[in-house]
């Protein structure tokens, strides 16, 4: 999360409060009957508080602070190998958690101000994980759960993305990198491409690579680009709105889901390039996530960076809300468990 953002909100924002049937802290955290979706929420910059929750269809209950505390600035989290991988970049660690027993929970943890911004699996033994201050990569082994080797690199890195056993970064420096997950090398560097490139993701149903980026956060806007992974040409790109900076962007079926700070996300057809606004999202949403088993889209929404905010679930079948109910602070990062 952009710090200066995170700071603005806390100070101008009108607070808003909500309430729904919490328990906390549980060392199991239910079945997988019916369904579970598990949330990181981000918290607010310095006051570590962010958490980590679990939503059960069955009892269509929440369960509030499954590890506490985390720690702070939850910035990814990822199912791997069984176990959830919630990343928290200013407490320079990543919590692994067992899904089933929140009590069975390690933690991996990074040289002081590393910030690990992302975490992606590589192979079935490793995770990558780029670092938002430090020029490196993190090469971590899923096994003993370490810090195995780091890969050198340009500068810090924002994202990372896997595509056809390659992964992909985006870097600092405003180039993206391609780095051979075997033999840890960085083996092609695109041309320049833009300031702050946030976030990248891998539309594997086209094959092509889509970067986000924030622009300057006053007058230069961000942008979605589309890139040729084998090239690293940049082949077609949109801007962003201007009234608010690029928080997170996820795809979904043939979509990829814009979220900002303070708006309505924007949703990109993924055939046409082509992106509005939803009118089924009203709300200023942080983050989300796509279950295509069931065709639901969960959305977490932000409201000042200091009272909980909430989730809404919509029914991609019929158009409609399904279901909303109260999460942490900013909930931006999910899993879905069937």
């Amino acid at each position: 999360m952009n710090r200066f953002t995170s700071f603005v909100l806390l100070c101008s924002l009108v607070a808003l409060a909500s309430c729904d049937s919490t328990t906390s802290g549980p060392a199991t955290v239910g079945t997988t009957s019916g369904g579970r979706v598990f949330i990181l929420n981000q918290g607010n910059y310095t006051h570590n508080n962010a958490s980590l929750d679990v939503w059960t269809w069955k009892d269509s209950l929440i369960s509030s602070d499954l590890v506490s505390p985390l720690g702070d600035v939850g910035n990814d989290l990822q199912l791997i190998n069984g176990k959830l991988y919630a990343v928290l970049d200013n407490s320079s660690k990543i919590v692994v958690v067992n899904p089933d027993s929140a009590a069975d929970h390690t933690v991996i943890q990074f040289p002081p101000f590393s910030a690990p911004a992302k975490i992606v699996k590589s192979s079935a033994t490793e995770a990558l994980v780029p670092e938002l201050y430090r020029n490196e990569i993190a090469v971590i082994n899923l096994a003993s759960g370490t810090i195995a080797s780091t890969i050198p690199v340009d500068s810090g890195q924002y994202s990372i993305a896997m595509l056809s056993g390659k992964a992909y970064s985006a870097s600092a420096s405003g180039k993206v990198l391609v780095i051979d997950p075997v033999t840890k090398q960085i083996t092609k560097t695109s041309a320049w491409i833009d300031p702050n490139p946030a976030q990248i993701v891998a539309d594997s149903a086209h094959n092509v690579l889509i970067l986000a980026t924030s622009g300057d956060y006053t007058t230069t806007p961000g942008k979605i680009y589309w890139m040729d992974p084998s090239t690293l040409v940049l082949t077609d790109s949109i801007v962003l709105p201007m009234t608010s900076s690029f928080n997170t962007m996820f795809i979904g079926g043939n979509k990829a889901y814009v979220c900002f700070y303070v708006q309505q996300p924007q949703v990109i057809d993924l055939g046409t390039h082509s992106m509005a606004a939803d009118p089924m999202l009203t709300k200023n949403y942080f983050g989300g996530i796509y279950d295509a088993a069931s065709k639901l889209l969960y959305m977490g929404t932000v409201s000042d960076l200091i009272h909980n905010d909430g989730v809404d679930v919509f029914d991609l079948s019929s158009m409609k809300l399904e279901k909303s109910f109260t999460a942490g602070i900013a909930p931006g990062f999910f899993v879905v468990m069937h």
